[in-house]
């Protein structure tokens, strides 16, 4: 008999109830996704109200709320903080559209039919973009006009980006803090040689100082004196700035045998501001196939541009070399990207608000698991013909052990004032979306929203959780379960108290195939959840406010398959975990700080990528330094006491040492050492008062108890079940020699290691 089944129920450690008794509360019948089909009235609470959105009502709905930053700096056991983030080098993306993008620290940059495109950094505050476009219309040598290739594609080698217009030459250098713009005129014709640059910028340009610049309050673009380059010589040429026309002028004296270069440089000058932009809306995700956390987050460009970014983190939290990429560069706003592992694939699917033509849509973008970490074109999920705007999604992985593994995505649509729905749509590996769009709430006249689904997705499927707005005071928590081919299976009931329940979330699920959701009760506020599986049989609410103190905002739970783990605001934001035992939680890690000052959490386990339990990230913004940074922590949600104790009972040399984490759900490893040719084995049980063999040699292992005895083997490994009942529960290994011991027979024994089960 496995010693953990006799002391699975020893009262170890004190238990702290969380939930009341049962209740189980019967499916509601799945709707008809019919274009919009007429609301059902709600069983308990009759008709809801039908009236639009109040602007705060809207702007939370839409995720939009600003939050006060915490005022905390405490720095908490196990969770640990990463450095500011940063561009440190060029970053570069091809969109999809034909046109190449560029990253500095100090600039972005276009390259496409329209030309040449510098927009400066002038901090997250500026009103918005400043770019100036430069675009090559004439050149001339000895007055005579030379044809060229305007329509010719920008293409990239390494750090240069260039365009091969026949006898000119368009090429671009890229740095961190500068562009080199070079051109390059073949042509046999003698005389001068005049380039016409058409410049179409907001900036203005300072005739009172000497070169040409263009500025505005917040910054200068410099654009450096243009030089004729003659082998290790440059010599100065001539330019001027009309408005609209730059002209560089090179006299056919300074021109030499050979193709003509010319060269000027252009630089951002910031009125002020560090060049470091407002980072926040982190998200993380895990692949255990290839060891990576993939960590995306968006970053203001000025107030009318959002970009988003992705990096790699190892499984400690800390950066993998050379993965900071670009998701997007553009003039467009890309916000609130999240992230979900597909395990079979190798590959991570970020979503993302996109804002074009006045509305917004969502847009994706793959990225691989595996170095170089590429990321692939976007892409539109929503249906072309959509109307109305689509904000907030979602996306789940995957971890189905064969077949073709998908990502599901959830998102919102404002379809009026008094009719928001929550829809989905199944997206490949490939990033292409797959099937049509699933209505999950579609009926007239209703609002759903805040739809949240489940990180990892299994042979199951997903859940995701949402919001419906019965009336301005009253916001109920509904969820909906999908099918592993992207169909909807069944919609159903989770919360509809008479208060508003807002912000629900949805954890993975659990081994046994349930879910912890999660919402923010308002008023006052209160972090409220309940447990409940893919039919909508759920337990009673649990109150973590009441119940364990937790803060009642920015609430956001995990599991790794045993354990929860759950991220709660007030005047900081905690990490805390809890197993549940029957119907009741018990807190297995007290709440520890996340340093800095935080705000917009997101955390992943391991498992949701494959991997192990108990670990997890936590991705989040610090708001202590100024520009606000991304910071990654790691987090074990289990319990903190207890461990490895060797006890020193062993004789004659026999070792032993115990491998591997006294987890649940993972495997304990204990290995023998100096053993000779001695016959040897392994015992493991219940711990005991040591009992003397003879001499020295004493045994630590109640022996008169359950015990599993590994026979003739020099190592042995046993899975401890992933049942939080065993937590805390200790067990003893110790192992023996027959052939050269001093006891009766020839036994020794080697040390007794205890072990505390976490």
């Amino acid at each position: 008999m496995n010693p953990f089944e006799r002391l699975r129920s020893t009262p170890s450690r004190p238990r702290v109830l969380a939930i009341s008794a049962l209740s189980l509360l019967g499916t509601l019948a799945a709707q008809d996704h019919l274009p919009k089909p007429a609301p059902v009235p709600d069983p308990v609470k009759g008709p809801h109200t039908i009236s639009p959105l109040s602007a705060a009502e809207r702007t939370r709905l839409m995720g939009k709320t600003p939050r006060t930053p915490h005022a905390t700096d405490t720095v908490a056991q196990r969770v640990l903080a990463s450095p500011r983030l940063q561009v440190d080098r060029v970053l570069f993306d091809a969109p999809g559209d034909g046109s190449l993008w560029a990253v500095g620290r100090t600039y972005k940059a276009s390259f496409g039919q329209q030309g040449f495109t510098y927009v400066p950094f002038l901090g997250s505050d500026a009103p918005r973009n400043f770019p100036v476009q430069f675009k090559l219309r004439a050149v001339t040598v000895g007055g005579q006009p030379v044809e060229f290739d305007a329509q010719t594609p920008a293409v990239r080698r390494d750090q240069r980006i260039s365009f091969e217009r026949g006898v000119v030459r368009e090429i671009y250098d890229l740095a961190l803090e500068q562009v080199e713009q070079t051109f390059v005129v073949d042509s046999a014709l003698p005389g001068d040689v005049t380039l016409d640059l058409e410049v179409v910028t907001e900036l203005g340009e300072d005739a009172a100082r000497p070169g040409v610049q263009f500025r505005n309050q917040f910054g200068t673009v410099h654009y450096g004196d243009a030089f004729v380059v003659d082998g290790q010589r440059k010599l100065p040429a001539t330019s001027s700035f009309d408005g609209r026309n730059l002209r560089i002028h090179v006299a056919a004296a300074q021109r030499t045998a050979g193709a003509l270069v010319i060269d000027p440089i252009l630089r951002t000058e910031s009125q002020g501001y560090a060049f470091i932009s407002d980072s926040s809306e982190p998200d993380i995700a895990y692949l255990r196939a290839d060891g990576v956390y993939a960590l995306v987050w968006q970053q203001n460009y000025s107030q009318t541009d959002t970009d988003a970014y992705t990096e790699m983190r190892h499984p400690d939290g800390s950066l993998v070399a050379n993965s900071f990429e670009i998701l997007d560069a553009t003039f467009l706003v890309h916000a609130r990207p999240r992230v979900a592992a597909v395990t079979l694939a190798h590959h991570f699917l970020v979503v993302m608000e996109r804002y074009e033509q006045g509305r917004a849509i969502v847009w994706s973008r793959t990225r691989a698991s595996q170095a170089p970490y590429p990321v692939g074109p976007g892409v539109q999920v929503n249906g072309a013909n959509d109307t109305g705007n689509i904000y907030s999604p979602d996306v789940g992985g995957s971890i189905v052990p064969d077949g073709d593994p998908t990502f599901f995505v959830v998102w919102s649509r404002e379809y009026s004032a008094t009719d928001h729905d929550v829809l989905g749509r199944a997206v490949g590996t490939d990033g292409l979306p797959r099937g049509s769009v699933v209505a999950i709430e579609n009926s007239a006249n209703t609002i759903y929203g805040n739809a949240h689904i489940s990180q990892m997705g299994t042979t199951g499927g997903w859940m995701v959780a949402y919001n419906f707005r019965y009336s301005p005071t009253d916001w109920d928590v509904y969820g909906a379960s999908i099918n592993v081919d992207g169909a909807l299976r069944r919609t159903g009931l989770i919360n509809n108290s008479l208060r508003s329940d807002v912000e629900p979330r949805i954890t993975s699920p659990t081994q046994d195939g349930r879910y912890l959701v999660t919402w923010e009760r308002q008023g006052p506020s209160e972090a409220v959840g309940k447990i409940t599986d893919d039919w909508f049989l759920t337990y009673a609410n649990v109150n973590f406010t009441q119940q364990f103190g937790l803060g009642g905002f920015w609430v956001r739970p995990e599991t790794d398959g045993i354990r929860f783990v759950l991220l709660a605001g007030a005047a900081s934001i905690s990490v805390s975990s809890y197993a549940l035992l029957g119907t009741q939680f018990v807190q297995v890690e007290g709440p520890q700080d996340l340093p800095g000052v935080p705000s917009f959490p997101a955390i992943t386990a391991q498992r949701t990528g494959g991997g192990r339990f108990s670990d997890y990230a936590i991705a989040y913004v610090d708001n202590v330094p100024d520009p606000n940074r991304i910071s990654v922590s790691t987090f074990q949600g289990v319990a903190p006491v207890g461990g490895l104790t060797r006890r020193q009972l062993g004789c004659a040399g026999l070792g032993i040492d115990v491998g591997n984490r006294q987890f649940l759900g993972e495997p304990l490893f204990a290995s023998l050492s100096n053993a000779g040719t001695d016959v040897t084995g392994i015992l493991l049980g219940a711990p005991t008062a040591a009992s003397t063999l003879c001499g020295t040699c004493r045994i630590g292992v109640d022996l008169n108890g359950p015990l599993l005895h590994f026979v003739n083997t020099q190592a042995a490994s046993v899975p401890v079940p992933a049942d939080p009942l065993l937590i805390g529960t200790r067990v003893s290994v110790m192992g023996y020699g027959i052939g050269s011991g001093p006891c009766i027979g020839g036994f020794r024994v080697s040390d007794t290691i205890d072990i505390v089960i976490r």
